[in-house]
């Protein structure tokens, strides 16, 4: 298979959701988005696939229905803008967006993370999770859920 290779920092592994392990693959459609990523060793058939029904489609069509051929839990993408990721760099909560959100409901929400154990492997508080490990989608997710929860209490 011939297709382009880039090497990459910490900003964009953010900017791709994140990339734990080497190789990494994305599949990009015609349209400029990611529609897969397989961490690791992929079976040729597995690209194969994907790309057959990204080519079947209209080049200016967006596939909303595209299900990737193998989907590794964790995987989710998320793409963010150089903005977002500027946003999310804050020394209180990394990788959690805290524009507007007054101080005292940042240290609240910081005290709940440094209560709360990170369901990844690592074994910390989810405050420490996003500390020491940034590209950790479980500790992020979890941290946004929290801030959700203590914004719409808050209002």
């Amino acid at each position: 298979m011939n297709y382009p290779v880039a090497m990459g920092n910490d900003e964009v592994s953010q900017l791709y959701g994140g990339v734990i392990g080497l190789p990494t693959t994305f599949l990009v459609g015609r349209d400029g988005r990611i529609y897969a990523k397989h961490a690791g060793s992929t079976d040729i058939a597995v690209f194969e696939e994907e790309i057959r029904t990204l080519l079947e489609a209209k080049p200016e069509a967006e596939l909303k229905d595209f299900a990737p051929a193998a989907v590794h839990q964790g995987d989710d993408i998320e793409v963010k803008t150089p903005e977002q990721i500027k946003a999310e760099d804050n020394p209180d909560v990394p990788g959690v967006d805290l524009t507007g959100v007054s101080p005292a409901v940042i240290e609240q929400l910081k005290q709940e993370l440094s209560k709360e154990r990170c369901t990844c492997p690592c074994n910390m508080t989810v405050l420490e999770c996003r500390h020491k490990d940034r590209s950790c989608n479980v500790s992020r997710s979890m941290a946004k859920a929290a801030l959700d929860k203590l914004t719409k209490k808050a209002a």
